[in-house]
């Protein structure tokens, strides 16, 4: 018989603020959350073994940092997400294999960039930020809650929520983006001056939401959330179901004091919201 240990588990991720700025200025606001990725350490008889682990995909990250160090899997990865995207499944499962091979050490800073810096190199084409994962791995010592990344030079700070009358939920549209071959072809879709731009205006309001999270203005940090809307609206970076859901939602939430955010590459993959407890 079996007897599953409980190994390491890594949050769910969700960005707050500052997709595609983040490309450009190097700076997000990201929220790791539940349910949590698993590894569960199955001890079985030693034929059965090798076959219990997970096979992942040789082109993800977990199956490339495998393949670098000539290593087979072992660990067992157990997604509370049911493979529905948007939550840093992929991520997750990198960071599981990395603390297996021993890289994630005691999540010191140089840890961290460490492991974001072997994340970033499995790529080839438009990298992307490597937030998430820096991120997700900062959490697996520090626990959840929302995180300052900052790439240049690098950082990632656990930030205090002041709203305590409100939750954050987050929840799936139904859709799912492919990060990668989004960022592949954004070259063709924006050229780089507008795409400085947008990340100059994305990165105000990361700016603005840091300083309603340090002085608790509400107020400002809905501003916060309009402006980055606003300019990757006008610049197509929304697809139009997140729109469409992001109305029907908010004519239904207009008499509470509550924020809808659409998240994740062209804000197809989840929809972020904080809203009143007491309105529960």
């Amino acid at each position: 018989m079996s007897e599953a240990i409980l190994k390491t588990k890594v949050c769910s991720k969700t960005f707050f603020l500052g997709e595609y700025g983040v490309l450009t200025h190097g700076r997000a606001i990201v929220y790791a959350h539940d349910p949590f990725f698993l590894n569960e350490n199955i001890q079985l008889k030693s034929k059965e073994t090798e076959l219990a682990f997970t096979q992942f995909h040789p082109k993800s990250p977990a199956g490339l940092l495998l393949e670098k160090y000539k290593k087979k899997s072992g660990i067992v990865f157990k997604d509370p997400h049911d493979g529905v995207g948007g939550f840093g499944g992929s991520t997750a499962e990198f960071l599981l294999v990395a603390e297996s091979l021993g890289f994630l050490g005691t999540g010191t800073d140089e840890n961290i960039h460490s492991i974001w810096k072997k994340y970033l190199s499995l790529h080839l084409g438009v990298k992307p930020s490597g937030a998430d994962v820096a991120v997700q791995a900062k959490s697996i010592f520090m626990g959840k809650g929302l995180y300052l990344f900052c790439s240049t030079p690098f950082k990632v700070e656990k930030l205090d929520w002041p709203f305590k009358e409100l939750t954050i939920s987050v929840s799936h549209t139904g859709h799912k983006l492919k990060t990668h071959e989004h960022l592949n072809k954004l070259s063709s879709k924006l050229n780089p001056g507008a795409f400085k731009q947008v990340g100059e205006h994305v990165d105000k309001a990361v700016e603005s939401a840091l300083q309603a999270l340090k002085t608790a203005d509400l107020g400002l940090l809905k501003e916060a959330f309009l402006m980055q809307e606003n300019v990757l609206v006008d610049n197509g970076l929304i697809c139009k179901n997140s729109i469409s859901l992001l109305e029907e939602l908010r004519i239904n939430l207009a008499h509470n004091n509550e924020v809808v955010k659409a998240c994740g590459a062209m804000g197809s993959d989840t929809i972020l919201s904080f809203h009143n407890i007491k309105s529960c």
